[in-house]
């Protein structure tokens, strides 16, 4: 996958797997020269990993996408300063933000940045 993800010059996302996975992919990209992977929804209750290795994942080209879904009333309530932490650690430009948002029983992205 990740060699035809290649050949077509597009991202490939890691979803909702586990970190053992994600860094088998990072290991696998780097290895055949792609730098197209987004580690998504970083601070998720299923992804929130820890600093190490959301940096080990940076260091190993990926890039980190950070949503504010987490941080809203009708979800887990995550913190949003461990965020600006985690992506001022990170690097800001190894990451991008994301909404996540705009589920019937969630904000409307643009609300929900507000929020954050």
């Amino acid at each position: 996958i990740l060699e035809l993800a290649a050949e077509a010059n597009v991202v490939v996302g890691t979803g909702h797997i586990s970190s053992e996975e994600i860094f088998a992919v990072l290991e696998k990209a780097k290895d055949i020269g792609f730098g197209k992977v987004v580690c998504t929804h970083v601070g998720w209750h299923a992804t929130d990993w820890s600093l190490e290795d959301a940096l080990r994942m940076a260091d190993l080209g990926a890039t980190l996408e950070f949503t504010v879904n987490p941080t809203m009333p009708a979800r887990q309530q995550a913190d949003p300063r461990k965020f600006a932490k985690n992506i001022l650690a990170v690097g800001a430009e190894r990451c991008i933000a994301a909404s996540d948002l705009g589920q019937i029983d969630n904000s409307h992205p643009i609300d929900g940045f507000r929020m954050f």
